[in-house]
């Protein structure tokens, strides 16, 4: 940056020295400079703007993404447990529940269908990481319906999640936040199950 105003310094005075001989260019030249200067630093944010968007869009979405044309839910939670807790309370929670059927389980994946009432079935998949924060644990949780073009759910997915981690007790530990928005769980603003 001191070199481009050094520059433009050096410059202007030389376009007052050189007015006489072509009355108005110099300025007409300066100003295409720094109208030009605006412009790459306009189209450089624009550039960088757009590559923290797409990364914070993979950074989110790093787990398998669903069909487009299935309704799915994401979600985000933190809470002030070790995970090893938080994997048992999930466990227990899922297997407390009939229209759950609980899949493989490892200390950081648990997988989990649910069949609604009328026959439909969602993926659900829990992802546990250990936080920065001692003893805390970062889950990413997904439900995904298995029927195909059903882009609005209504909060269903949302549902599924949210029961199993109301029904494990993890809503009420210490630290507990959840993340989640419109473009990452469909029906999350509508859903009813809270």
């Amino acid at each position: 940056m001191t070199g481009q105003r050094s520059s433009r310094h050096i410059f202007l005075p030389l376009c007052s020295l050189l007015a006489s001989a072509a009355t108005g260019s110099c300025a007409a030249e300066s100003r295409r400079s720094a109208d030009r200067e605006t412009e790459i630093r306009m189209a450089l944010r624009t550039l960088v703007a757009a590559c923290v968007l797409l990364s914070g869009v993979r950074f989110l979405t790093t787990a398998q993404p669903p069909e487009i044309s299935n309704s799915f839910c994401k979600m985000f939670w933190l809470l002030g447990v070790p995970c090893d807790e938080v994997n048992v309370a999930l466990v227990s929670g899922l297997k407390g529940k009939q229209s759950y059927k609980l899949g493989p389980v490892t200390p950081a994946q648990i997988l989990a269908n649910h069949t609604s009432a009328v026959g439909q079935v969602e993926y659900l998949n829990f992802t546990l990481a250990p936080t920065a924060m001692t003893m805390g644990c970062h889950v990413a949780g997904s439900s995904v319906s298995s029927l195909s073009f059903s882009l609005f759910d209504n909060g269903t997915n949302y549902c599924n999640l949210y029961k199993v981690l109301k029904g494990s007790g993890l809503t009420k530990t210490p630290g507990f936040m959840e993340f989640s928005n419109e473009w990452l769980c469909l029906g999350y603003g509508v859903s009813v199950c809270k």
